[in-house]
């Protein structure tokens, strides 16, 4: 794992968790944005 692997994990992990945005303006790198998924319940 690489450094960039790891702040996007951590980023990941700070926000709650990953959606795919395959279309997000711009691009991902991953084709994942931050965030907790739609319908999620906590």
């Amino acid at each position: 794992m690489n450094l960039r692997e790891l702040l996007r994990l951590i980023q990941f992990f700070n926000s709650g968790g990953y959606v795919a945005c395959p279309e997000s303006d711009p691009p991902s790198e991953d084709g994942y944005c931050p965030g907790e998924p739609m319908g999620a319940t906590g």
